[in-house]
């Protein structure tokens, strides 16, 4: 199960509730209060699903105060990564991207929203990690997001990760249909 969901999260109805609880939480005082005079990616009414998911948000759509540093911090690493996000989008048809030691895949799992609702850019994401529970976890909130299409997981312990060669196993096991950018995050 995703971190900051439950079985019920699963119900179409329930999910759109959430999109409009969410929306109706964050007025626009409540989101200076969050926010300031930052510009962050992803606001919380824009992308809730992913939000909560990735355990930033309450079922009410609110955030807890201790999950404000969380938010601001992956906020800052999109905004990090967006020129070089953009310089791969200008030079390839398809942004494949690594990361190596992936974890728990909060960036990972980010930018491949950002591909497929910001940008609308094709693209494809592989996490990396030797631990299988945590590839499970971040394969699983892919999936629950609707990213599943363009953020995948492999294990693979990192010492013995081929970066060149991995690329025509992902293409065997279908995970990946051509050749990585070696930009790991």
């Amino acid at each position: 199960m995703v971190e900051g969901t439950t079985h019920t999260d699963a119900d179409p109805r329930w999910l759109q509730d959430f999109a409009e609880r969410t929306k109706r939480y964050w007025t626009d005082d409540r989101l200076a209060a969050l926010i300031g005079q930052r510009r962050p990616a992803i606001l919380p009414s824009e992308a809730p699903l992913l939000l909560r998911c990735l355990g930033l948000l309450h079922r009410d759509g609110s955030m807890p105060p201790d999950r404000v540093r969380k938010y601001r911090q992956i906020n800052h690493m999109v905004a990090l990564l967006q020129p070089t996000l953009r310089e791969l989008m200008a030079r390839a048809d398809t942004v494949r991207l690594l990361d190596a030691a992936c974890g728990r895949s909060y960036l990972s799992t980010l930018v491949a929203w950002m591909f497929k609702h910001r940008y609308q850019y094709p693209a494809e994401i592989l996490g990396v990690d030797f631990s299988s529970d945590l590839v499970g976890v971040s394969a699983d909130r892919a999936a629950r997001i609707g990213l599943a299409d363009v953020f995948k997981t492999f294990v693979s312990p990192l010492h013995t990760l081929d970066v060149y060669g991995l690329e025509n196993d992902l293409r065997d096991a279908g995970l990946a249909s051509g050749a990585f950018s070696v930009a790991c995050m």
